[in-house]
């Protein structure tokens, strides 16, 4: 499955995975009919069924593009850095063992060292899409629709980052650095011109940074102040 799948990562992540993430104009109407409901069919469930990720009751795109970008993660990274090489990669192996030199070496140091891996792709496209400024979030539009799928992104890649970003000083620091830029402002009481909207994105970013607590990197006492806005104005 995911060999298959390895080659044309980006392209899946950008042309089905993201656009299956962001929010519609649909989904305000969505939202204000039930919220709960709302919540349960677009946000990943942490029971499933299978090692696919995918839970039978629960069809809606966006939870099984969540699913499926976190299942690609995962299993993208079980042969370390360079995942995605392809061929690349085995003749590099090839040249390490037949060179065996300190410039094969080193060579192929440089090519293990890539940020090349489903997980790091997804972190890097991302970076694409800043929190929105209140006065052109709309989700109809591009602003907030991004951010909204963002949220959810960083959401689905909890458990990937938990395994493979905190494992110094330095990645947890990263990482925090991360949440604090990517994921609190999506807690500020205007993220959007709506009040459905800027609704719609604290869920979004409380959820996040619900899931994204397993990494142990979250700014405590920041996300604390964050939540606790989102409960008393």
């Amino acid at each position: 499955g995911f060999k298959l799948l390895a080659p044309n990562f980006s392209r899946l992540l950008e042309q089905a995975i993201f656009p299956a993430l962001r929010a519609a104009a649909d989904d305000e109407r969505d939202w204000e009919e039930d919220e709960e409901e709302y919540l349960r069919r677009n946000l990943p469930a942490d029971a499933v069924d299978d090692v696919t990720g995918f839970n039978e009751e629960l069809y809606a795109p966006r939870q099984s593009a969540a699913n499926l970008l976190a299942l690609l993660a995962e299993r993208g990274s079980g042969g370390g850095a360079g995942a995605l090489g392809g061929d690349d990669d085995k003749s590099g192996a090839q040249d390490k063992r037949s060179r065996g030199s300190k410039k094969g070496s080193s060579r192929a140091s440089k090519r293990g060292s890539k940020n090349d891996t489903p997980g790091d792709v997804a972190l890097s496209f991302l970076e694409r899409f800043p929190p929105p400024e209140p006065e052109l979030a709309r989700l109809d539009g591009n602003g907030a629709s991004n951010y909204y799928g963002v949220l959810v992104a960083y959401g689905a890649l909890a458990n990937w980052l938990a395994k493979h970003k905190t494992r110094d000083a330095a990645s947890r620091g990263a990482l925090a650095t991360l949440i604090r830029r990517r994921v609190l402002p999506a807690l500020a009481p205007a993220g959007a011109n709506s009040e459905v909207a800027s609704a719609m994105l604290r869920a979004n970013g409380c959820w996040s940074i619900g899931e994204l607590a397993a990494t142990d990197a979250v700014p405590a006492s920041e996300a604390h102040a964050a939540l606790l806005s989102c409960l008393t104005d």
